[in-house]
């Protein structure tokens, strides 16, 4: 285990954090943040650019500090990515290429820097075509007119690379080259000379045959090409930002009889000679990038890929700095960007394969330049009982959060480029048990359930089989020893009392099909009540009986539609609310019947207030429709909520969520009217946002905080009622439970567990409070 303390700490004490906006913050820690071509603004001290794994761009105004999302590429289009950001040949705006294989969605983009609003966008000539890439691009012009796009696509199984050039800003297209008539040599980058349309570049690589590399240039907007420097593969091109006519060209995985080079021109490409540079060598030997200091032309650094070369008079003399490939966590390797920044020039920020690096001495030494942009995988648990902890999965294992300590601990985390031959579908947090997580392993060799009681430190193997996808955990509140597991298709009731010696036997389920939620009673472990697929069923003999519930899902269908999961109401144990591909469904009377209180979009998780009765607040997921998993319908990433038992919504949008890449979802209402809402995503990392549920208040009957003091809070034994005309005062746990009732001032809470409570007190006024309580 690694324990770290993070950005969580400050956020969860003094609301500092990374912000997207007022109510969403970025919580993964930095020390595993992943961002792409970080890039320097050309003119505004401080601010940087980069993009996401996935489909982000953010922006940072303090040099790294704080971030916020600038641009978000809708993922119900298609689930998009966003590589080879860059500024436009004038420095106004930002271009980059949306990559969505074999569709219409292949674009390179062009945005504001300061509003992230599209100024034009630019389709790949392919359409969507089979396997449609867009692979590079150039674009030059006072108007962004002139575009040469590099594109592959697949046709009879084999890969055809394509160029197109456009000097109308894409309305018309010209082919001016293809694999297919030569001799199948692919492209690997293309370059519009920035003063000269006419003149193009092609850096070639591989073909499935004998030929392979060769710089081609044409000076007629490529209808005829001439051949330079042949035998090569090529890729990076650099041109000198104060004199275009001066040019490096880089090697690029190279074949077994090629040699790793530098080339420089001085007369536009029309001829090379080899930058004398020694190099080291490791497995590709691929230059990926020459980055020359747009303020300082002397200033060049080359990108390998394991060793960074730089030099300080324009290339006349180069210094090379090389790195093993032996620590992918603290050292470079595989460079593909730098950016330099305009106001100190010694201050470098290296993009690499992995993570990115900073400089503060032009790039002689280097220390990772940590954001909170993680990678997560799996789902986000939170464990809400008499104490608070939030999982969620990173580098295949995951990160656990204690919010008493605001202490972060990473375990079973694995190396950046480890990828085992085993899979899980995340952890699984206790309801009611602290520390008590779960989790299933599968391989070759079967699946494995395993429970731990320290936070996943540590595990127990409770049940081994083929297929154990944990679906849902419950647990008996009458004994926290007792959890119902559902994996899949089946269900097993297990004892966790002798964590030496778990035991588990099977239930006989009402019917065929994915069991997503259940729910035990509260006093009687043995009345339960689960979903499977479209169906409710109650049992009261803990299985052996089962009853349908009797009214109100028929809107559900048969192997479409599923219920994802059931919660019960805190101020009411009969009052169940469903989560489901139609909406929410509430029912009164535990189960037996249904009404439909939300319809809009499919919901994934929908929770009651443990503070205020009658306040709702749900989820969605992203799905995608295709059918891997339970992806029926397809649906967005967002919010919905009510203060008045459903009778009406609000809902923040995809669109205000920033498109999140996110498949959970985790729920934690506050004391003071806010509820905050956890997704695990793709590349922002676990984010937070946070709603306002202040408009719950019914007038006359709210109770400003001043007028409703607790003192000593925390305590160890009593609390004190500021107010003198308490009527009545209840303590409950964050089950819902009242462990408590006082008409008095003074409540002893000598005999309650440690732990976290709510305190509701009723005036004579009839005026009401909540107020979070933390016995030590």
């Amino acid at each position: 285990m690694k324990k770290i303390l993070t950005l969580f700490l400050l956020a969860i004490c003094s609301g500092l954090s990374t912000m997207l906006t007022a109510q969403l913050s970025f919580l993964t820690s930095p020390n595993y943040g992943q961002v792409f071509d970080v890039t320097y603004d050309p003119i505004k001290p401080d601010v940087l650019y980069a993009n996401t794994v996935t489909n982000h761009i953010v922006k940072s105004s303090d040099n790294g500090k704080n971030w916020e999302v600038l641009y978000s590429f809708p993922i119900n289009l298609s689930f998009g990515t966003i590589k080879e950001l860059r500024w436009t040949a004038d420095q106004k705006y930002l271009s980059f290429i949306l990559t969505s294989e074999g569709t219409a969605y292949n674009q390179v983009i062009i945005i504001d820097p300061e509003n992230g609003n599209v100024i034009k966008k630019v389709d790949s000539p392919n359409g969507n075509q089979s396997g449609n890439l867009i692979m590079s691009y150039s674009i030059t012009g006072n108007n962004y007119e002139n575009i040469l796009l590099h594109t592959t696509y697949m046709y009879n199984f084999g890969l055809v690379t394509d160029v197109f050039y456009s000097k109308n800003g894409g309305d018309d297209w010209q082919k001016v080259y293809t694999s297919s008539t030569n001799d199948g040599v692919h492209v690997n980058n293309v370059a519009i000379h920035p003063r000269n349309p006419d003149k193009l570049f092609l850096a070639r690589g591989f073909s499935p045959g004998e030929k392979n590399g060769g710089l081609f240039v044409s000076d007629n907007s490529g209808n005829t090409w001439t051949e330079k420097i042949a035998g090569q593969n090529y890729s990076a091109i650099t041109f000198d930002p104060t004199n275009p006519q001066k040019m490096f060209l880089g090697t690029f995985y190279l074949t077994e009889t090629q040699t790793e080079n530098l080339y420089r021109s001085t007369d536009g490409g029309d001829n090379w000679s080899i930058v004398p540079i020694t190099w080291t060598g490791l497995s590709t030997n691929s230059i990926q990038k020459i980055v020359i200091n747009p303020k300082n032309n002397d200033e060049i650094m080359i990108l390998e890929e394991n060793e960074l070369v730089i030099s300080k008079d324009g290339g006349n003399s180069w210094a090379n700095y090389v790195y093993p490939n032996n620590d992918l966590e603290n050292k470079y390797y595989y460079g593909l960007n730098a950016t330099y920044n305009p106001s100190n020039s010694n201050e470098v920020i290296i993009s690499s394969n992995f993570y990115p690096f900073h400089s503060l001495d032009g790039g002689i030494t280097l220390s990772r330049f940590k954001n909170p942009f993680g990678n997560n995988t799996e789902k986000v648990s939170f464990h809400k009982n008499t104490e608070k902890h939030l999982y969620y999965g990173l580098r295949r294992g995951f990160i656990h959060q204690d919010f008493q300590t605001g202490e972060e601990t990473g375990i079973n985390l694995q190396a950046i480029n480890f990828f085992p031959n085993f899979s899980n579908n995340g952890l699984f947090a206790d309801p009611l048990v602290a520390g008590r997580v779960y989790i299933s392993s599968s391989g070759f060799m079967g699946s494995t359930f395993a429970v731990s009681n320290n936070h996943g430190a540590d595990y127990s193997t409770g049940y081994s089989d083929y297929g154990l996808n944990i679906m849902k955990i419950a647990t008996s509140k009458s004994n926290t020893n007792h959890s119902w597991v559902a994996f899949n298709e089946t269900v097993r009731k297990f004892d966790f009392t002798d964590m030496s010696g778990i035991t588990s036997e099977e239930v006989m389920l009402p019917a065929f099909g994915t069991v997503f939620a259940i729910s035990i009673d509260e006093v009687n472990e043995n009345n339960v009540i689960l979903s499977q697929n479209n169906e409710v069923y109650r049992t009261t003999d803990s299985g052996q009986n089962w009853t349908p519930s009797e009214s109100g899902l028929n809107v559900l269908e048969k192997d479409v539609d599923f219920i994802y999961d059931i919660s019960k109401n805190p101020f009411n144990k009969d009052q169940l609310l469903l989560s489901t591909t139609q909406g929410i469904f509430i029912s009164n009377d535990a189960g037996a019947k249904w009404t439909q209180i939300y319809s809009g979009n499919v919901i994934n998780k929908a929770e009651f207030s443990p503070y205020k009765d009658g306040v709702i607040v749900a989820s969605s997921n992203f799905m995608n429709g295709s059918g891997e998993g339970y992806a029926y319908p397809p649906s967005q990433v967002r919010i919905v909520y009510s203060t008045n038992l459903g009778q009406t919504w609000s809902e923040i949008s995809p669109e205000s969520l920033g498109h999140l890449f996110s498949e959970s979802s985790a729920i934690d209402f506050l004391e003071d009217e806010k509820a905050d809402i956890y997704f695990s995503t793709s590349d922002l990392g676990l984010v937070k946002y946070q709603i306002s549920l202040e408009t719950l208040g019914t007038g006359n009957n709210s109770l400003s905080k001043a007028e409703f003091i607790i003192y000593p809070n925390p305590t160890s034994d009593y609390i004190t009622i500021s107010n003198d005309n308490v009527k009545e005062a209840m303590i409950v746990d964050f089950t819902g439970k009242t462990v408590l009732k006082s008409t008095l001032k003074t409540l002893d809470l000598t005999n309650l567990p440690k732990g976290v409570y709510i305190l509701n007190a009723t005036l004579e006024n009839g005026k009401s409070i909540s107020k979070k309580i933390i016995k030590k």
